[in-house]
């Protein structure tokens, strides 16, 4: 797994804050080489941004979500998609997490760019000092050695084609020569010169963290210091004291390091620094077996905690996930935790059902996504509602695991967004199958409403008609939300009008005539929603006697008795010469947009034929 840049930085300031604590505590119980190639974990952990989910890992701790915020400069993360946009978003600033972020990485390139230019300019200044003065000379070495006048300090220098520069200072004794002459070679076979260039690679990279600059400086030292313990066991332990002055004299006739950034080895130290290596000369190096058996679990442990990223149990993840799910108004937004990987893990399913008029179409988002397992963990992806209306929207997540673990989340529930409501197809025919005057009314109706005929043995189905029902010539069909009487379904014959001719937005006046000018029900205005060939569909505004007080009180006069307001539906078919009449009770009258389309679904055919 590829390991975040808030991972590198804690996980890296952890380990060299440990080294530097052991280096401490197991300072003079080990050898200096064993010492020295400690800082190989740091390289490693530095230059290799990978990392595997572990519990042990000290990004499972608490408290490093809180610094991965101050690092990101995020204080409250909404993990909020098909559209991916990288990197989670801010709570009501993502436009300004956005541009923070890409301004984060230029700061950073520059300084890298900047880092590298000065180490290379330093390099190269040198390089080139050291061919315009050099001189070569006959030595007792496997490498080539030059004579430079003006050097400030023996050194090891070139990546390809390494050699040993000495100044001529220190030709004139064949001891202390021979003494610098094994130090440089034992550079050189702990390819010193090779890893000085690591640590300048690190130092770019990492050029604004501290920690690291530190480390640099400490492995330089014990750098020096395991050279110093391989030159004595190479020159043997008589001659170690000898070694010890030719340090000295070297750092007391010398001027300092070489230069600052460059990559050549040197003999050179500070005062302190020069104290403790000639002490360590002198002392000799000795591993005690309890220290080495220590570092060892140290080291491992170090590894477990600092190569590893945090682990997040699949339920976890999953509830995180659920979590993060966030609409805006216009989408719904969803992002991946970056605490679970590997990303390609998910299996994510957005699928739902989309209004379309009566009839509905099945949708999916994300599926490319999905099909590839190309989920990138941290990325906000965005479910675009657009205009359409949703009567179901869905979200199946899955990963893998014990149980095989799984979400399911309603997402217009957890938007807040009231779905569509969903329809079905009636047929009702009027009259019997085997009398001309039969015919069929096709309607849709919301789920759960439903159309009854007060006549038992009045219900049956056609073949391969749905939801046909019956009734006879003087019957009334019932509409139901529910256990609820919803509506009264009636048919009316008429006798077309011939005698001129008559507009089409005015035919209905010849049809309903009834219906309008009757003192019980008064069907008027009249809006007209459907035609169709042989007929249309609209909507009236109905005024009608309370049917209910008339039964309670059969003495009262008609005009006493109080009138009630609805919505109707009617329809009519020119050919059969008849029409319905569909009146809603007052408190079950559907919303606007449910009665237009239950108006324009209305249509009159012969039986059999719709």
């Amino acid at each position: 797994m590829i390991a975040s840049v808030p991972e590198l930085l804690v996980t890296s300031s952890v380990l060299i804050l440990a080294l530097l604590v052991l280096r401490l505590l197991l300072r003079g119980r080990i050898s200096r080489r064993l010492q020295y190639s400690l800082w190989g974990l740091v390289v490693f952990r530095l230059l290799l941004p990978f990392s595997l989910p572990a519990g042990s890992s000290v990004m499972n701790l608490p408290g490093t979500r809180r610094v991965e915020a101050v690092i990101t400069g995020q204080t409250v993360r909404v993990q909020a998609g098909g559209t991916a946009t990288p990197g989670a978003v801010t709570a009501g600033t993502d436009t300004a997490a956005s541009m923070e972020f890409p301004a984060l990485m230029v700061f950073w390139l520059i300084g890298v760019l900047a880092a590298a230019a000065w180490f290379l300019f330093v390099n190269l200044r040198f390089a080139r000092q050291l061919r315009a003065m050099r001189r070569p000379m006959a030595a007792a070495c496997p490498l080539p050695v030059y004579r430079v006048s003006g050097l400030g300090s023996p050194c090891l220098f070139g990546l390809l084609h390494p050699a040993v520069y000495v100044p001529p200072e220190v030709t004139d004794d064949p001891a202390m020569l021979r003494h610098i002459l094994v130090h440089e070679e034992c550079h050189w076979k702990q390819k010193d010169h090779i890893w000085a260039l690591v640590r300048a690679v690190c130092l770019c990279l990492y050029w604004f963290d501290p920690l690291v600059w530190t480390a640099a400086a400490v492995s330089r030292e014990d750098c020096e210091r395991a050279c110093d313990e391989r030159a004595v066991r190479v020159l043997g332990k008589p001659e170690r004291i000898a070694y010890g002055h030719t340090l000295v004299s070297v750092v007391r006739r010398m001027r300092g390091p070489v230069c600052p950034g460059c990559t050549a080895t040197s003999m050179s130290a500070g005062r302190n620094s020069l104290q403790r290596r000639i002490a360590l000369i002198v002392s000799g190096s000795r591993t005690r077996v309890w220290a080495a058996a220590a570092l060892a679990v140290c080291a491992v442990v170090l590894i477990g905690c600092t190569f590893t990223g945090r682990k997040t149990d699949p339920q976890q993840a999953l509830d995180e996930l659920e979590n993060s799910i966030a609409f805006d108004g216009t989408a719904i937004t969803f992002t991946l935790p970056e605490s679970y990987t590997p990303a390609s893990d998910w299996n994510i399913l957005v699928y739902g059902e989309a209004s379309m008029g009566a009839d509905s179409m099945s949708i999916h988002f994300l599926e490319q996504e999905n099909a590839d397992r190309s989920w990138q963990a941290g990325q906000t992806y965005i479910i675009d509602l657009g205009e359409a209306t949703y009567r179901s929207l869905q979200m199946d997540a899955y990963l893998p695991g014990d149980d095989d673990p799984s979400l399911t989340v309603d997402l217009l529930a957890k938007a807040g967004i009231e779905p569509a409501a969903a329809f079905g197809t009636y047929y009702v025919t009027f009259g019997s199958e085997t009398e001309d005057s039969a015919f069929d009314l096709r309607l849709v109706l919301p789920d759960g409403w439903e159309i009854r005929s007060p006549l038992e043995e009045g219900i049956y189905n056609l073949p391969n008609r749905p939801a046909v029902s019956f009734a006879s010539l003087l019957s009334p069909m019932e509409i139901y939300n529910g256990d609820v009487l919803a509506g009264t379904l009636k048919y009316g014959r008429y006798t077309p009008y011939t005698e001129e001719p008559v507009p089409p937005e005015d035919e209905y006046k010849t049809v309903y005539t009834e219906l309008r000018l009757s003192s019980v029900d008064i069907w008027n205005p009249y809006t007209a929603v459907s035609r169709y060939d042989q007929g249309e569909s609209g909507i009236a505004d109905v005024i009608y006697k309370d049917s209910a007080y008339i039964e309670a009180h059969p003495e009262e006069n008609m005009a006493a008795v109080p009138e009630l307001e609805t919505k109707g539906l009617l329809c009519f078919n020119r050919e059969l010469e008849v029409y319905i009449a569909l009146r809603f009770e007052p408190d079950q009258v559907p919303d606007e947009d449910i009665l237009n389309l239950i108006a324009g679904s209305l249509q009159i055919g012969p039986v059999g034929t719709l």
